[in-house]
């Protein structure tokens, strides 16, 4: 009599490894839109790592305007983002610092998400202990409502979310009451207030005399007394931003070496009736 033989079990497969720790957030604005503030935005999140003491590193991939290579020349990494595969060096060269950018150029939300999908971007950049965070600005444009909306789809809860308002840019009303805010409960915000017309004719004379674009840092000696403490203030109130949003912009906030002083909150007066006085 032949005995049978029971099947062999089939091997389980090992458990893929976990992922390494965050080591690095980078902070990459997608959203197809001009002109909405992209590259004050990084070169603000630069200054604020430099103020804060901590480590970070961008990439200009922005081949025809090159404004990060403008102000930083050669401390800035440029690898132009023309095509798809122009993704894979920057994958390769990321995960260097806590903080790191790239700017990408506007109009280029559908092959940035493709290439993203195609190259598996978001396993790689796991793989290498970064994070990514995407700005989304708050612009009620319709193209920038849809660019954005793309954007939360597409990448889901494997990237975190920062809701940027730029009211000397854009208007934010309808983006602000439309759906697109519900897709992302836990992004941070930040607003970035307008700079007076004055301060910024200012500061475009400075650069006019330097003969080249300036950072805030280069920028703010060159300015007289009432520009320089508007543009002081303007940063202390971004950088306050960033502070309290550091969860979402560094690997882990313990990082920051040196804090923003905060300014007291004024007081709100009583009204008096000068006739009680």
């Amino acid at each position: 009599m032949s005995i049978k033989k029971s099947p062999s079990p089939t091997p389980i497969p090992p458990m893929p490894p976990d992922p390494p720790p965050v080591r690095t957030r980078l902070i990459a604005p997608l959203q197809s839109l001009g002109r909405i503030g992209k590259s004050t935005l990084a070169q603000a999140l630069l200054s604020w790592a430099d103020y804060a003491g901590v480590a970070s590193a961008a990439i200009d991939a922005d081949g025809e305007h090159r404004t990060l290579s403008g102000w930083y020349g050669d401390e800035i990494v440029a690898l132009p983002f023309r095509q798809k595969e122009d993704l894979l060096p920057m994958l390769d060269a990321v995960g260097q610092a806590p903080l790191e950018i790239v700017d990408f150029p506007a109009q280029a939300t559908d092959m940035i998400l493709t290439a993203i999908r195609e190259f598996g971007a978001l396993q790689t950049l796991a793989e290498r202990g970064v994070r990514l965070t995407v700005p989304i600005f708050a612009s009620d444009e319709r193209a920038g409502m849809l660019s954005a909306h793309r954007i939360i789809t597409e990448l889901g809860n494997e990237a975190d979310y920062l809701i940027v308002t730029n009211p000397a840019r854009f208007k934010s009303g309808v983006f602000t009451g439309s759906k697109i805010p519900e897709l992302i409960p836990g992004a941070g915000h930040v607003h970035l207030g307008a700079v007076t017309a004055y301060t910024m004719g200012h500061l475009d004379a400075a650069g006019k005399t330097a003969r080249r674009a300036l950072t805030f840092e280069e920028a703010l000696p060159l300015l007289n007394s009432a520009s320089r403490h508007e543009l002081r203030a303007w940063l202390n109130a971004v950088f306050s931003q960033f502070e309290d949003h550091a969860s979402l912009l560094l690997p882990d906030p313990a990082l920051i070496q040196h804090r923003v002083l905060r300014m007291p909150k004024p007081t709100l007066t009583v009204a008096v009736n000068p006739y009680d006085l």
